[in-house]
Formats: structure tokens, C-alpha cells, sequence
């Protein structure tokens, strides 16, 4: 896998790579990962999967070039969406959407704002939150006036 740093034009002003990796099956629009053997579709079920380094922004059968942050303006990768939309890392492989990943052991990753609807967006590298629950559960009946007694609230 060779990287190659190509001009800032493609994709509006993102920072771009292009990548040559045979037979990748990776789609455009879709956010990605590295792994051991190259790049892979980023989903937001885990932490470790969540993990992108970009988005797809043009491919062919072995080459794909990655928007890594900045300004994104590719027909297919930008949702039509109002702007000041923020667009989440999904569960499953896919686009970015509005949908924020909210079940627990999800992570929830923001990675681009709409500024134009259907035609721009603005990509930034952000870590990921994994979710997880923030609730108690109190049987009724389990507090009574001796429980509270000592800390008691005037």
C-alpha cells in the first residue's frame, strides 16, 4: 500500500490522501479506519471500529482517495441535510448521518458539519465517546426517612 499526498483541489479544500490498495471494495462517501492490512469501512459499534482517519471522497477498483479533514464538496458524500446539521460515525457502514449512536457500548463520534446542504461539509477530526448508562434504578420503598437521615439536605 503506497500513500501519496495529491493536490488540495479535489474535494473542495480537504487535506487528501490517495491510496492504492487492490481490490478494496470500500464505497464513496463511507468513513474509514486503518487496520493491519489496510483500510476498512469505520463503523460506530465498537471503539476500536470507530476509529476513522477520513472519508472516501473518489475510488476504483484499487485506488481510493481520503478526505482526512477540511472542506468536503464530492456529488454522493455530503447529505442533503440543513446546514449546521452535525453528521455522526454510524452503527452499521454508511454514510454519515445526523443520527447519533445512543445504546450503550455504541460510540457516539461526530466527524462532519453540513454548510451546505447536499453539496458541502466540513470534516473534523474528533475523538469518540462510547456510551454508556448514565441511570440508577431505585426500587420503591428502598429509601426511607432513616436512609435520608443522615444526609439530609436543609
Amino acid at each position: 500500500m503506497a500513500l501519496t499526498k495529491i493536490g488540495a483541489t479535489l474535494g473542495g479544500s480537504a487535506d487528501v490522501i490517495q491510496v492504492t490498495q487492490s481490490s478494496h471494495g470500500l464505497t464513496l462517501g463511507y468513513p474509514v479506519k486503518m487496520t493491519s492490512s489496510g483500510y476498512a469501512h469505520a463503523t460506530a459499534d465498537t471503539a476500536a471500529n470507530a476509529e476513522a482517519v477520513g472519508i472516501i471522497i473518489a475510488t476504483t477498483t484499487n485506488t481510493l482517495t481520503i478526505a482526512l479533514g477540511g472542506r468536503i464538496t464530492v456529488d454522493g458524500c455530503v447529505p442533503n441535510l440543513t446546514a449546521g446539521t452535525v453528521l455522526f460515525l454510524q452503527v452499521s457502514a454508511g454514510l454519515l448521518a445526523a443520527a447519533e449512536p445512543s445504546v450503550v457500548n455504541q460510540v457516539s463520534k461526530p466527524m462532519a458539519i453540513i454548510t451546505i446542504a447536499n453539496s458541502e461539509m466540513l470534516m473534523v477530526q474528533q475523538r469518540g465517546e462510547v456510551v454508556t448508562t448514565g441511570t440508577a434504578t431505585i426500587a420503591d420503598g428502598s429509601i426511607d426517612n432513616d436512609a435520608m437521615a443522615n444526609d439530609a439536605i436543609d
